[in-house]
């Protein structure tokens, strides 16, 4: 049996892209908006993966960041962090009471990164507690101030397990961007999504390989 489903809160510029995604698909606002509802219904129950890099220019724009993120995921999350025990990163989340997974003595870390990073894995279930699950790594930035490529490795291997819930590896931009280029875009193509964050704004990169035709259509 069908239902009305009543709409509110759209703001001007998200109703006039759906309109004109109406006019170019030739579907009604209605199909597509019950499109997106199915599709969101069908990811009900379903585990949540997720590994994001997110850079970030400089202190005070970290600092907002981890606000942001503490502030969108008040309710019904799980939030960890981990990382060398004095960054800014871990002193602001404990500060925000986010429990810091980090695994002590933490330079054992740097001997071997995977073997770590596992037995930080193992301990993430017990944390969760049935909750929305969100890991705030600054592992990445760290492995990176010695060698890109190998943060990049480290994280192509953390990709492949699957781990719940959302991760963000947090580094500093003028860190990550310092090394070879083609391990730089080794290490934006095993995450999911790249964000820099300058000041208070959020910007997505997007990173595809493609044909030289592009330069010029």
């Amino acid at each position: 049996m069908a239902h009305d489903l009543l709409v509110r809160g759209l703001d001007d510029e998200v109703h006039s892209k759906i309109t004109d995604a109406s006019e170019h698909l030739g579907m009604s606002v209605n199909a597509i908006i019950k499109d997106a509802a199915d599709k969101w219904v069908s990811q009900l129950g379903k585990e949540r993966h997720r590994h994001d890099l997110i850079l970030y220019s400089d202190d005070e724009s970290l600092k907002y960041l981890l606000s942001k993120m503490d502030e969108l995921t008040e309710a019904n999350w799980s939030k960890i962090c981990c990382g060398p025990p004095n960054h800014l990163g871990i002193t602001t989340l404990r500060k925000l009471d986010w429990f810091d997974g980090t695994i002590k003595p933490y330079e054992r870390f740097y001997q071997n990164p995977t073997e770590y990073a596992k037995k930080l894995i193992q301990s993430v279930p017990k944390t969760a507690k049935n909750k929305q699950l969100l890991i705030a790594a600054f592992l990445t930035g760290d492995l990176a101030k010695n060698s890109v490529k190998e943060s990049a490795k480290f994280c192509e291997w953390y990709d492949k397990q699957h781990v719940p819930g959302i991760t963000h590896c947090i580094a500093l931009t003028k860190t990550i961007m310092q090394d070879k280029i083609e391990d730089i875009l080794d290490l934006f193509n095993c995450h999911e999504q790249v964000f820099i964050v300058k000041n208070k704004k959020l910007h997505r990169l997007r990173v595809s390989e493609e044909n030289f035709y592009s330069l010029i259509l």
